[in-house]
Order: structure tokens, then sequence, then C-alpha cells
């Protein structure tokens, strides 16, 4: 309802199909982009005017249906500037982790030389960033989520971005103790918030000595699991969540009170014959989430990624 297409690359579109977008507003000129990830590379786009968008450069990448986009932006005290950079990721690909500089916007972009670790993954997050800006929430530097790569079985694995142009690999979180044998720990989509009331010192593990709690939602094709990353070098898992009639538990979002977790699965529709079905998980108790709902739509439709704004 009361939405209008105000503009559309068909130039672009021609010869390549949509993947995944992300936003960022430039603090140096307060212009709005659009990073756009495609079967055939990345595009920026200035969107800063609605119905004139303009392509501000293009990255070649191998062709795939699965390309993902995160964005970092901080303040360089050197150059007195804001500086930015986009991480894409590309499954069923051999990419790697591409990092984009845009710190030379509006005029162009450029790939980073950065000798990946890894060949190929489904999605790149940042903890603790601001998503319309990729500013960091807290004093201290984000950390690079990597999820369903073709190392450690797809678990999730985290980089430090103390150098932005050159991500250093952190940690992938041990096997739990009790974990199935036929249960990889497969990531296939994150989200993340920071926890300051009384579950971080109760609750959390590693969390005592920092003034929050770094959460990290695990959405894993079975189940819902939260971790501790706030010492990346030892992610703890807080707690697995299973819940009936799941098909593939694809993403999440978490509510701004930071007391529900609403999850999306993309197969329950397919598989299980369900209405949309999205779940609503009460993380007031990060080590026993409980499912507190369910929101059921009129169709079939696939609820495959969703995010919350406001209530």
């Amino acid at each position: 309802a009361n939405v209008d297409l105000l503009s559309h690359d068909a130039d672009r579109t021609a010869g390549a199909s949509g993947a995944d977008n992300r936003g960022f507003i430039d603090l140096n000129s307060n212009r709005e982009y659009a990073i756009m990830g495609y079967s055939t590379g990345t595009a920026v786009y200035d969107v800063t005017h609605d119905e004139n968008q303009l392509e501000d450069g293009f990255v070649d990448g191998q062709t795939t249906t699965l390309r993902d986009i995160n964005i970092y932006q901080f303040w360089n005290g050197g150059q007195e500037r804001w500086n930015a950079y986009a991480y894409v990721t590309a499954d069923n690909a051999t990419d790697g982790l591409f990092i984009l500089d845009l710190t030379r916007l509006p005029h162009s972009i450029s790939r980073v030389s950065y000798p990946s670790d890894f060949s190929e993954a489904h999605n790149v997050y940042l903890s603790k960033t601001d998503f319309s800006t990729g500013l960091p929430l807290t004093g201290d530097t984000p950390i690079l989520v990597i999820a369903g790569s073709n190392l450690s079985d797809g678990r999730f694995r985290t980089y430090s971005l103390n150098n932005p142009a050159s991500p250093a690999f952190l940690a992938a979180p041990a096997t739990p103790a009790g974990q199935p044998a036929n249960n990889r720990l497969y990531m296939h989509d994150a989200a993340s918030m920071t926890v300051t009331d009384t579950r971080k010192n109760t609750q959390c593990a590693n969390a005592s000595a920092s003034d929050y709690c770094d959460v990290l939602f695990d959405f894993n094709e079975s189940t819902l699991d939260i971790w501790d990353i706030t010492e990346p070098n030892d992610p703890v898992r807080l707690s697995q969540t299973p819940y009936g009639n799941s098909g593939y538990s694809h993403s999440g979002w978490w509510s701004e009170d930071k007391q529900y977790v609403f999850l999306q699965d993309e197969l329950d529709e397919r598989d299980r014959g369900l209405a949309t079905t999205l779940r609503v998980f009460s993380i007031a108790d990060l080590r026993n989430p409980t499912l507190a709902g369910t929101w059921t739509g009129p169709t079939n439709a696939i609820d495959h990624n969703g995010f919350v704004h406001g209530n």
C-alpha cells in the first residue's frame, strides 16, 4: 500500500538478475547509495534523487544467483573524512570475499586486493553496526561474520576489521557438547544485537568485563541458535531452539525492545502446507527462548527475509 515505483535501471538488469542489496548514507556528503548484488557482480547506485538514480560503479564477479553485501563506515582521523567499505560474498561461486572501496564516491568505486581464505559463502554480516550508515554502535570495531562458507562445515566465521581493507580471521565456533553428529552447525543467515540489561551478566558467557553482550542469532536450517560473540575468538552458544512444523530456518530479526525474535522459515509453507507463518520467540531468557506466538498470512507465500522498524 502507498508504494510507487520512482525509477528502474533497465540497462543493468537486462543482462543480470538481482540477488540482494544494501543501502547506506555517505556521511561526507549525506548522499544515499544502494549497493546492488547482481548475478554478474556488484553495482553501486546514487539514489539521492529518487527519480534519477545514477550508477557510480560496477565490479564484475562470477555468475551466481546468490550475492550478499554489508557496509562498514568509520572516521579516518588522518584523512579527516569518513571511509566506507562494502563486503561482498557469493554462494555457488569461487569469488571469496570481495572488498569494495567506497571512499571515492560519488566518482568511482574499486575492488581492494585481498586474499580471501574461503572461496564461497552464503552471507556476510557485521555485528554492532547501524544499518543505515554502517557506523559502529559501540566504542569498538564491528565483527565481520561470514555465514555458510565452504570452510568449517559452513558454521559462522568471525573476522577482525581493525584493518577494514584486510579482514583477519579470528575463529569459528567449536562444536558444543552434545551436538548431534549429523548437525554440522551450518549458518544460513544471521542477525545480532547488543544487550546491556541484566541478561548481560546473568545469561551471557563472556560479557562480564564488557559494557555489553554481543548476541548473534544463528538461523541454520533447523533451529534458532543464540551465541555470545562478545569475545569473538571464543564464541559460546547460549541456546539452541527447535520448533514445530519447521521446514528451513532461514532468517530473522529482533524487536527494538530486544525481547523478541521474529523468525522466517523458508520452506514450511511449501513442505508443510502452511499459510505464511511468522514465528515470534521470546528471548527474555537468552538461554531458553520460548515460542511466544505466530502470525499467519492469508496465502501460502514464503516469508524469506524480514526486518523490524519501530513497533
